[in-house]
């Protein structure tokens, strides 16, 4: 089984949606809500952080790699590759 992990705010409407769609394909995720901690959230992802400069919600790490947001998991399902990245 792989290694899940959702940083999410529960403000943010992109992070309501990622939880909704891992919940119905039934992927196991555990969730971490960062909100306005920036510091948490830099804590977290601190090598993404570095990269980019900045990091927005919600982020999903699959077997500590990082695949972005919702719009990204929406496009590996719409490709057909998202049981591939998720389930392995």
């Amino acid at each position: 089984m792989k290694k899940v992990e959702v940083y999410y705010a529960t403000y943010c409407p992109y992070s309501i949606k990622a939880l909704k769609m891992l919940d119905e394909k039934g992927i196991e995720y555990k969730s971490y809500a960062i909100d306005d901690d920036e510091d948490k959230l830099r804590e977290k992802l601190g090598e993404y952080y570095k990269i980019e400069g900045k990091v927005t919600v919600p982020q999903i790490i699959v077997d500590n790699k990082r695949i972005g947001g919702y719009d990204d998991i929406k496009k590996l399902d719409e490709e057909g590759r998202f049981d591939e990245i998720f389930l392995g």
